[in-house]
């Protein structure tokens, strides 16, 4: 998945898609976004348009395995394993969310990833103390650690995600507070389908 800004300190909807889009043999318009607050999650809304099927009649037992983007589309989307949450209505609606959405070629090159994750105080958890004083010490914003075979990780924050953390706040919900970078510093460029394993190794080495 691709966004075009950065996304710590997040905590409202992040849209992914919104276009034409196939549920089974309907074609309609499918809507996907990212739901960081109260629980991080993907989320899905269909509205059928035209199909081979009476959408009242479809039972979804079982569900459909992933609903899809335009067959023209591109980058292409796909949202796996979708769950349904409400079905009907005079729009004709689908809604629900999904184990995971991907959106592009998962066959394709790259040489760096990111993840976000919520409610994370790495940081200042790991130095005892806050960002400015880190920076300060350092001179640098984001913090790199080399986990062998050619790959590394930098982790990045900003002061504002590790204040609203703070205990004494009291704030509830959920805010993206790091952003992790793997990626390469001498090896080719790597299959995006290849990185499961590579994520599981720097894991394992923390």
């Amino acid at each position: 998945m691709f966004f075009h800004k950065d996304l710590v300190c997040q905590q409202e909807d992040v849209e992914l898609f919104n276009n034409i889009g196939h549920l089974d043999n309907l074609e309609g318009r499918l809507t996907v976004w990212i739901t960081i607050n109260q629980t991080p999650r993907v989320h899905w809304e269909f509205e059928a348009g035209r199909g081979e099927y009476n959408f009242d009649s479809l039972s979804f037992d079982p569900p459909p395995k992933k609903l899809t983007s335009w067959d023209g589309s591109d980058p292409q989307l796909v949202v796996e394993k979708p769950t349904f949450t409400f079905r009907g209505g005079q729009r004709r609606q689908s809604r629900g969310y999904a184990e995971q959405a991907l959106y592009g070629d998962i066959n394709a090159n790259a040489h760096y990833f990111d993840f976000y994750l919520p409610n994370t105080d790495f940081l200042r958890e790991a130095t005892g103390s806050d960002l400015a004083a880190i920076t300060k010490a350092l001179k640098c914003e984001s913090f790199k650690v080399e986990i062998g075979h050619d790959w590394s990780v930098e982790l990045s924050t900003t002061q504002e995600a590790l204040d609203w953390l703070k205990p004494e706040v009291q704030n509830r919900g959920s805010m993206i507070t790091l952003k992790i970078r793997l990626f390469q510093t001498q090896q080719p460029s790597t299959k995006i389908q290849d990185l499961l394993s590579i994520r599981t190794y720097a894991l394992t080495r923390w």
